[in-house]
């Protein structure tokens, strides 16, 4: 990891990023503990958030704040050179964020909202998408993996074994 970046947040070359898939269980409140691998990643300071926001496939996109603090500064620039999609793109996104603390156990809350639309439960699927994590309803993310590996299998019948 480079000085410049002592968490190892970035996907940068040298940095650490989030890997793996992990299940967790969701209590009646709606808290469930970040895994370990990725609180190592995050390496948060005490009271910094995490930012929760609604993602692709019915997920929640967890996101690091530094890295959170670029995606937003993308938007509001194409938001800013006149484009009226950026604009709406901006309003949608920070209006359906949410900034939650993990506890000094690691749980956070997730938002009713971000759990009805994710369809998680009791149980949450936490997968490592790089520079952020997902999390996902278990029984979405097992429909997707054997989608994708469907698909993947038929890529290389076509396009044969490298």
């Amino acid at each position: 990891m480079k000085a410049d970046d002592p968490a190892g947040r970035s996907g940068r070359p040298g940095r650490a990023l989030f890997v793996g898939d992990f299940r967790h269980s969701v209590d009646r409140k709606g808290r469930t503990a970040v895994p370990a691998a990725f609180l190592k990643v995050l390496a948060l300071a005490p009271g910094e958030p995490l930012v929760l926001a609604s993602g692709r496939n019915r997920t929640i996109e967890c996101h690091p704040p530094d890295e959170w603090n670029e995606h937003v500064e993308t938007m509001v620039s194409r938001s800013e050179s006149g484009d009226p999609f950026g604009r709406q793109l901006l309003r949608t996104v920070l209006s359906r964020c949410y900034q939650v603390e993990p506890d000094r156990r690691g749980r956070i809350l997730i938002p009713e909202y971000l759990r009805r639309l994710a369809e998680i439960k009791t149980r949450v699927t936490f997968v490592g998408a790089g520079e952020y994590f997902e999390m996902w309803s278990p029984e979405r993310y097992d429909a997707f993996v054997e989608r994708a590996c469907e698909s993947l299998g038929r890529y290389i019948d076509v396009a044969g074994d490298p």
